[in-house]
């Protein structure tokens, strides 16, 4: 808000006048910016002086903005980093324009790694005052590497000794981020010896941030290697003539162990030359070495009686039944069997004495002799007894009935024959017809039974039962029922139901009078008369009318809604519009407009409703609107430079860019142009593609907008350094040593650069003998990548070691002045 004194003019005459001509007045709120204040004195004679001075009002206040709090998350799984969203902040100003941009730290949404990130924004307003603001993005790992030991393994003894070599593959292990170190007792180390028991065997994984997994597995070395002994076959002899046995020699098994003092025993059986009685006897033996392992043998020794006792059957028997029985009575002589020993007993074992009544089919006859050591003799022959007699069968006398109502037919109910026969088995059936307690339809059903005997011989009977349908049919039609005519004609098209039902299937519906459902009825009242006749002659009749009353009113048509430019020069439009047209099902209707211009007319800027009003001759009316707009939509004019593409200024994540300011035009004065999304030409722009975008608006809304491009390429590779290269001597008792180094950061002139192991081991890893290359590559935001490398080496200056098994002491073989001699090579 600015005051001053208002200038006041004076002359030598009076009537001098004073006015201001341009600016604003005093004690007003004026722009940012130079505002020209002019004022004029006229005297009564027509001379005029001017005067004018400035107002200018300047913008030095800061814009605002105010960044998030600062965030911190955990890693997300399997990733050495996690992905972050956040709100980016927007600055705001005391005058329109101010843009936010994001000058440092990685957007939202991005994979931040593991570590703290600085995120800053900068908003800028239209004259140049910043703002700065930031917060941070820390993302922690707290995953536990993972680490998977091989499965418990159970070895035996290695041969001759008390213990095994075990060799077992090592743990697979990883964690999200690189170089994990895997550690373990080195007393327990793959290749080691373990003596005989359970060993448990650890490793730990111990990732970058300190997280840590344990993983376990045993060892079992067992001692599982039994003494060894030699049995004899099993034998196997005929008793000894007039004796209830044999008279056996056999050779005593002998046995052996890696194990001194190994103890052999008989637990079963018979000695050698011992007289062995008649049936399976079982010789055992058992060695026990020092360890507890055992071993066993047997054999068996088996003496034979195998004289069989002799027997002789008759042949097998044919015959009918006799009559009226289901079998016959059968007479035979029964077989008595012999041995060469005393105490042999015939007994029959199957089937039926001589002189029994034999069943129809066949009877298995079976005699076993049974000598005194239990050696049998079966002899067999069969008695077969025929059933040649039929069953016999009587039906119930035909049946006829009336249809139950409602229904197609009957139930009936009938006794159900049943048929006989000599023989238990008969069966009876139903061969054609309906069970009995079963609806039967009108007409006449056959029904027939046959019997069937176990044997196959059969009978059959047989009746009829006659269902008689004397039930009418039933219908019904739909209310009469009255409705307007259709418009523009001189009736309508009427529908009606007629619906029928009978207990028996066929009806048949016809109609004696009036017009098919469906048919264009005329103005006033027809009857429909229907006729329902069944298939057995019964019928039944039913009517209904429909009456058509005229009430359709007339019908209008307006032309569609005109929308349409001004004339060119005018602040409206000349219209033609097509004529409204109205009509009625009878003559006589009458047309006039109740509202708007005529066509023809100079239509102004806006809306314009238009209605017209249809009556015809019985008082029934319709009526139409449409409306006429005339629109100004002539747009405004801006033209944007082409896009820019640079690269970034060295050192700088972005570059300074310059181009001139796009400025619109139109074809009516009060054209206003603004830049609605980009930066001002001459500032910094950040890395990547910002749209400069510009909108020119005129009196009417008429809105135009062009853009371009300003793309800043980061074409700078980041800086990184190794350190030199490294040689160390092997651990004692590895094949190579744990060698920790400082992992080497690379550098970039944009945030966001990451630096990650791509060749090598992690420091604190366990390096191998030999050389190991390191390598490592940045790469910054944009791709650029710079890598470097060193070597470690490991020196293997530690000797083997070699282990002889004891001093042996042994005896002579004997006979001989020295002995075969086996001993384990050396470890």
């Amino acid at each position: 808000v600015v005051s001053f004194f208002t200038p006041g003019g004076t002359d030598n005459c009076p009537g001098a006048i004073t006015i201001q001509t341009t600016g604003l007045s005093s004690g007003v709120t004026f722009p940012i910016g130079t505002t020209t204040q002019t004022y004029s004195v006229s005297d009564a004679s027509g001379n005029i002086t001017s005067c004018y001075f400035t107002v200018t009002v300047i913008d030095n206040e800061s814009p605002f903005i105010v960044c998030p709090s600062n965030i911190t998350v955990n890693n997300d799984p399997g990733i050495c980093g996690a992905v972050v969203n956040y709100t980016p902040p927007t600055g705001t100003d005391n005058c329109p324009g101010a843009i936010t941009i994001q000058t440092s730290g990685l957007g939202s949404g991005s994979t931040f790694p593991v570590g703290t990130t600085t995120e800053e924004f900068t908003t800028t307003d239209a004259n140049g005052n910043a703002t700065i603001c930031t917060f941070t993005i820390t993302v922690i790992d707290n995953e536990n590497p993972t680490i998977t030991c091989p499965d418990n393994m159970i070895v035996n003894a290695d041969p001759g000794f008390c213990s095994a070599v075990v060799t077992y593959p090592l743990p697979i292990y990883q964690d999200n981020c690189p170089t994990p170190i895997l550690t373990q007792d080195a007393a327990q180390i793959s290749g080691s010896t373990f003596v005989t028991g359970v060993h448990t065997v650890e490793f730990t994984v111990l990732d970058q941030s300190g997280n840590s997994a344990v993983c376990s597995f045993t060892i079992t070395v067992i001692d599982n290697q039994a003494p060894t002994i030699n049995c004899s076959a099993n034998i196997t002899v005929s008793n000894d003539a007039g004796i209830c046995g044999a008279v056996v020699n056999y050779t005593t098994p002998t046995g052996s162990d890696n194990c001194p003092l190994p103890v052999l025993t008989q637990t079963g059986g018979l000695g050698s030359g011992a007289t062995f009685p008649v049936g399976v006897t079982t010789e055992s033996f058992l060695i026990i070495d020092a360890s507890g392992n055992t071993t066993t043998c047997f054999f068996t020794v088996t003496v034979l009686d195998n004289e069989n006792p002799t027997i002789s059957c008759p042949p097998s028997i044919v015959v009918n039944n006799d009559p009226g029985y289901c079998s016959a009575v059968v007479i035979y002589t029964p077989p008595t069997g012999s041995d060469n020993c005393p105490g042999a007993v015939t007994t029959q074992t199957v089937g039926l004495g001589s002189g029994a009544s034999f069943p129809v089919g066949m009877t298995v006859e079976e005699f076993t002799v049974t000598d005194a050591s239990g050696n049998a003799s079966v002899c067999a022959f069969i008695v077969t007894v025929i059933d040649n007699e039929n069953p016999w069968i009587s039906c119930p006398a035909n049946i006829q009935w009336n249809t139950d109502s409602g229904t197609c037919g009957a139930l009936i109910v009938y006794p159900v024959p049943t048929g006989f026969d000599i023989c238990p088995g008969a069966v009876t059936t139903r061969t054609a017809g309906l069970g009995s307690g079963s609806i039967f339809p009108v007409g006449i059903t056959t029904e027939e039974y046959t019997v069937t005997d176990a044997s196959g011989n059969t009978a059959t009977c047989s009746f009829t039962v006659t269902i008689i349908d004397n039930i009418d049919p039933v219908i019904a039609c739909t209310a009469n029922d009255t409705i307007n005519s259709l418009s523009g004609l001189c009736g309508n098209f009427g529908d009606y139901l007629v619906g029928f039902t009978d207990n028996c299937p066929g009806a048949v519906l016809t109609q004696t009078s009036g017009l098919p459902d469906g048919s264009f009825f005329p103005v006033g009242t027809t009857v429909n008369t229907f006729l329902v006749t069944d298939a057995s002659g019964n019928t039944a009749t039913c009517s209904t009318s429909i009456t058509v009353v005229d009430n359709t009113p007339p019908t209008i048509a307006c032309p569609a809604n005109i929308a349409i430019s001004t004339d060119a020069g005018l602040c409206g439009a000349v219209i033609n519009y097509d004529a409204v047209t109205g009509l009625d099902n009878c003559p006589g209707a009458v047309l006039i407009q109740t509202a708007g211009l005529g066509s023809g007319a100079t239509f102004p800027v806006g809306t314009t409703t238009e209605s017209f009003l249809i009556t015809d001759a019985s008082g029934n009316t319709a009526t139409c609107s449409f409306t006429v707009t005339v629109i100004d939509n002539e747009n405004p004019v801006i033209v944007c430079p082409n896009d820019i593409t640079v690269n970034n200024d060295a050192g700088v994540c972005g570059a300074v860019v310059s181009f001139f300011t796009p400025g619109g035009t139109d074809n009516c004065p009060g054209a206003i142009t603004i830049q609605t999304t980009g930066l001002s030409s001459g500032v910094t722009f950040p890395i990547g593609t910002t749209t400069q975008t510009y909108s020119v608006s005129d009196a009417s809304g008429n809105i135009t907008s062009c853009y371009f491009t300003v793309t800043v390429i980061d074409n700078e590779s980041p800086f990184i350094v190794c350190p030199s290269n490294i040689t160390v001597n092997n651990d004692p008792g590895m094949c190579g040593a744990v060698v920790n180094y400082t992992p080497p950061t690379g550098t970039d002139n944009c945030p966001g650069a990451i630096t990650i192991q791509t060749g090598g081991l992690g420091s604190g890893s366990s390096f191998p003998v030999g050389t190991t290359t390191e390598e490592f590559t940045t790469t910054d935001a944009n791709g650029n990548a710079s890598i470097c490398t060193f070597t470690i080496t490991v020196i293997d200056n530690e000797n083997p070691t070699i282990t002889c098994p004891d001093n042996i002491i042994m005896n002579a073989d004997p006979g001989f002045c020295s002995a075969v001699v086996t001993y384990p090579l050396p470890i």
